[in-house]
């Protein structure tokens, strides 16, 4: 079973924190389109769409903020 990204309340009270791995897939919450996860080095992510003809570098702190897990969008549905 694939290990897939993890929401938790951080130290800082109440402030999610998401911890994704390579390869998993993440969800825009604005535009709704899927990204998956390229790299991680540090505090910094990259983001690649499906399509391969966009991408998105961030801090891992905006990822609560803006992406949810595309399991988790999955679950709530079904």
């Amino acid at each position: 079973m694939k290990k897939v990204a993890e929401e938790k309340e951080g130290a800082a009270g109440g402030i999610k924190v998401m911890t994704p791995l390579e390869s998993d897939r993440l969800r825009s919450k604005i535009t709704g389109n899927v990204y998956e996860v390229k790299k991680i080095v540090d505090k910094m992510i990259v983001l690649e769409s499906l399509n391969g003809k966009s991408q998105v570098l961030t801090e891992l702190n905006n990822l609560p903020l803006f992406y949810e897990s595309e399991q988790k969008k999955d679950e709530d549905q079904g």
